[in-house]
Formats: structure tokens, C-alpha cells, sequence
């Protein structure tokens, strides 16, 4: 939650520097144009499943985050940013509301049932 609360800061915690603010800026904007991501399929089901974090959406990939395009049903802004580790460690940061947070879990397959929709669940403002 610390390395989600300096990137919601623009780089800086604890009042040091850490990165640029250009650079976390980089990180969550659109790197793809006018491409689209789409469901990612799995090419080891027994990992992770295939999964669209935002299903039936536009969405974008800056460098390091899937960035919905449009406000999330779950009330994160348009804009904010996310991603999830293969064991269901998701995260996202929403820069409008200045909020982040994660559901952080051991469990292969990744993208359970219910988990990678919960993950609005946590949130930790900075």
C-alpha cells in the first residue's frame, strides 16, 4: 500500500522524491493509441484465467496499468488505473478521488470467481 500511496502522490512518500512527476504521470496515460485492450486469455488455465477487467468497456494500457476510459460501476473515475499479480494481488489507483486500493490474496487460479470484481473493496486514501 505504501508503493500505491507514493504513486498516488505523484511520486513523492514520506516527503521524499521517489519518482518524477512526469514519470508516474507517463505511467497512467494512454501508451497505445487508438488501440483497445481486450479479454486476456490464458495460456495456462491452471494459473490464471482468461479475465477483461472491464468487460463490454473501452479501456487502455499506460506503462504498467489497464486504465478505464469510463467511470467504473464500482465508483472509481474514469481514468484511474489497475492491475493484479497471477495470485489474484489486484490494485488500482484512482487519481480523481485520490483514493487507491488493493485486495491482496494467495489463490491460483488467478482471477477466482468474485475476486477480480471485489477489488474496490479496500480502499486507503492518500
Amino acid at each position: 500500500m505504501t508503493f500505491l500511496q507514493m504513486l498516488l502522490r505523484g511520486g513523492t512518500m514520506n516527503c521524499v522524491r521517489l519518482l518524477k512527476p512526469e514519470t508516474v504521470a507517463q505511467m497512467m496515460q494512454n501508451q497505445i493509441g487508438e488501440l483497445t485492450v481486450h479479454e486476456m486469455k490464458s495460456a495456462h488455465p491452471a494459473y490464471s484465467r482468461s479475465f477483461d477487467q472491464f468487460p463490454d468497456e473501452s479501456h487502455k494500457w499506460g506503462y504498467s496499468f489497464d486504465i478505464n476510459t469510463l467511470p467504473s460501476p464500482n465508483g472509481r473515475a474514469a481514468g484511474s488505473v489497475s492491475w493484479a499479480g497471477v495470485l489474484n494481488c489486484h490494485f488500482w489507483i484512482d487519481p480523481v478521488r485520490k483514493v487507491t486500493g488493493g485486495l491482496f490474496t494467495q489463490i491460483l487460479p488467478s482471477t477466482t470467481s468474485g475476486s477480480s470484481r471485489s477489488h474496490d473493496a479496500g480502499l486507503n486514501r492518500a
